[in-house]
């Protein structure tokens, strides 16, 4: 989901830009960089990229100034860590702003909703199922995959209303109403596209999914 131009008065656009900038700042200084010394893994990082920057560009338009797709974030999210998705996302949403495919002056509520978000809830799911359920390789597919998906898709959307709710755009009705008829359907197409994807990666490219430790999930046998 991404906001239009106009989406938001100024003085919320004002205070997105405010609490991004010093987030984003700790994000790149604080991302694990060293995971892309691999030259295999720093292309999958910019292919990730892109890959975000397609799909974002394929949406759904409701008014007022509302785009709906999907995220994929919690599939980057889980390849190389929340900071790295987030910086991605960031890299991303800049090639559809430049594309025309998002506001410029929304962009800071956009990166928080569609990259910081979704990615920091992804990650959440992963570090509370590694601490509470068994090292089984089916959660991490389905739980930190699948599972983490959905819900970061679910955060995406109940955080947007939200904004344009409190943001006294009179738009909040209108865009509740909609939410009713696609939301649980984007919330699980999510679960399954990352699932599917993630699952693929773990199998044919495990290297490139750093949050997968085989030793945790794929045992050698005795």
């Amino acid at each position: 989901m991404n906001l239009g131009a106009g989406a938001l008065p100024v003085p919320w656009l004002a205070a997105t830009w405010l609490l991004l900038i010093p987030l984003l700042a700790g994000l790149i200084l604080r991302a694990p960089w060293t995971r892309l010394r691999e030259p295999g893994r720093r292309h999958a990082f910019l292919g990730a990229t892109v890959s975000l920057m397609l799909l974002w560009g394929l949406h759904t338009d409701l008014p007022p100034h509302l785009h709906l797709h999907y995220l994929g974030i919690a599939t980057v999210a889980l390849m190389f860590g929340w900071r790295l998705a987030a910086v991605a996302a960031a890299a991303a949403l800049v090639g559809i702003s430049l594309n025309g495919e998002a506001g410029w002056s929304a962009f800071a509520a956009n990166l928080l909703l569609m990259g910081v978000l979704p990615a920091w809830v992804t990650c959440a799911v992963r570090r509370l199922a590694e601490r509470r359920l068994a090292p089984n390789l089916f959660v991490y597919l389905y739980v930190c995959g699948a599972f983490g998906a959905a819900l970061s898709m679910a955060a995406c959307l109940l955080a947007g209303a939200a904004l344009l709710g409190a943001g006294g755009t009179g738009a909040f009705v209108q865009v509740l109403g909609a939410y009713l008829v696609p939301a649980p359907f984007l919330i699980v197409t999510e679960a399954v596209l990352n699932g599917m994807v993630i699952t693929g990666l773990v199998i044919y490219r495990p290297e490139w999914v750093t949050t997968f430790d085989r030793n945790r999930y794929l045992p050698p046998r005795s």
